[in-house]
């Protein structure tokens, strides 16, 4: 993907994206904390609005092949993002999914802040 120096990113009704590019972020659960790639630290905390997620098994990252969670988002400086979840954040996510749809409402429709990498 080439990106004009000179031009702005893409745009749609204020959210910033780098096609085939989303913001990634990490999650360090032996530290408890949320990153942007390897070194930008976020904090302990973080909100998203999620727009998507996509489950999938695989071996990646040097783990045995096990189930993921991928979930898309818009950040908090308005940046479509991407966070990858395995083990008990996926059960997590999933139980917050099951929470919302009992009072009628859906994810989409919500910010929901992921902590210390195992609680939303």
């Amino acid at each position: 993907m080439f990106i004009n120096g000179f031009d702005l990113p893409e745009s749609n009704n204020g959210i910033v994206y780098f096609p085939g590019s989303p913001r990634e972020y990490r999650v360090d659960c032996k530290a408890g904390i949320f990153k942007i790639g390897e070194t930008d630290m976020v904090g302990n905390s973080l909100k998203m609005e999620v727009l998507g997620c996509y489950p999938f098994k695989k071996k990646i990252f040097n783990y045995p092949r096990q189930p993921w969670l991928e979930v898309f988002f818009i950040d908090k400086d308005n940046g479509f993002s991407n966070i990858l979840f395995k083990t008990e954040s996926i059960n997590n996510f999933i139980e917050l999914i099951r929470k919302l749809t009992l009072i009628s409402q859906t994810i989409s429709t919500q910010i929901v802040t992921a902590m210390r990498c195992f609680y939303f």
